[in-house]
């Protein structure tokens, strides 16, 4: 028994450093039995999770089927919870092949494996029979100063209201409908709105994985005021590394508030607000309404309504 277990963590190593790292916004398409969400997702008690924010990402400290405590990246941009080959052998998870393709933002793709969770409880919101991908974080692991066991993605909240404090490191659930906030449809099946950032209407993914402020693309910053500030060093769940980065020194209005200017990195995929974006509102996760809500914490009321 104990060289089957070594040998199937071996084959499981293995596989993962074949399949390399997902780019952010992972994209599940093709067939097979994968479900990314869970069959049920119960909140159990409203209040605030037990979080800490490092490297401007929010960790969730939760237990998965019970028993084993896990540390979990809050990804809104991840359409699945994610957890790591280690996690997956400490727990002693059963591990499945996926039959899906996993694409990144920029095309590319890799096969992966999953493995069946019976409940992941978040500290208020219990997530209920779901296959998790099984998946190397390496890009993330080497900013943190402790590993994470994993990620919970986008499906995990398609049953409850999720509100996140940037500002005062706190997440919570329930009774989130708060006066001034202003709310933007959701665009896709994703985290996505249509956002009228520098005056002109965009889609955007709103990526509590992504540790910038805006990406946008090059043909975005066209007629606008910008200095160039060289590179900057950018982290998300499933990958890291260097991408230009811009001022914009134009005032823009959104979500109640009116920003004088803004920095920004450009990209070639998926116009991203992360965490550097967030930091200044109270952002409700709303997918029951089909929306996502964002409260200046500035003004406490929408001095602007979308565009």
């Amino acid at each position: 028994m104990l060289s089957l277990r070594r040998n199937r963590s071996a084959r499981l190593r293995a596989t993962m450093r074949a399949a390399g790292v997902v780019l952010l916004g992972a994209l599940l398409t093709g067939c097979g039995s994968f479900q990314p969400a869970p069959t049920e997702t119960r909140v159990v008690a409203s209040g605030e999770f037990e979080v800490s924010i490092e490297q401007g990402l929010m960790v969730i400290n939760a237990v998965i089927n019970g028993e084993h405590p896990v540390r979990m990246v809050l990804d809104t941009g991840a359409d699945a919870t994610v957890l790591t080959p280690a996690a997956v052998e400490r727990i002693g998870l059963d591990t499945k092949p996926m039959m899906r393709i996993v694409r990144g933002a920029k095309g590319g793709g890799l096969e992966g494996s999953r493995a069946p969770v019976s409940s992941l409880d978040l500290g208020g919101l219990v997530l209920s029979e779901f296959d998790a991908l099984v998946l190397g974080l390496a890009p993330i692991q080497r900013r943190l100063d402790r590993p994470v066991d994993g990620v919970v993605g986008w499906p995990a909240f398609r049953d409850a209201e999720l509100s996140v404090d940037w500002a005062n490191g706190r997440i919570s659930t329930g009774g989130l409908r708060e006066p001034g906030s202003v709310a933007y449809p959701l665009t896709s099946r994703r985290a996505t709105i249509e956002a009228p950032i520098f005056g002109t209407s965009r889609e955007y993914l709103v990526d509590t994985g992504y540790n910038g402020t805006l990406a946008v693309r090059r043909s975005d910053l066209a007629r606008l005021t910008t200095q160039n500030l060289g590179e900057q060093s950018i982290t998300g769940a499933y990958r890291s590394g260097t991408e230009e980065r811009f001022r914009v020194d134009e005032q823009t209005a959104f979500g109640g508030a009116r920003i004088p200017a803004a920095e920004v990195v450009v990209t070639d995929g998926t116009r991203v607000m992360g965490s550097g974006w967030m930091r200044r509102f109270t952002v409700t996760f709303d997918q029951p309404a089909g929306e996502i809500r964002f409260l200046d914490l500035a003004r406490k009321r929408p001095a602007v309504e979308p565009e």
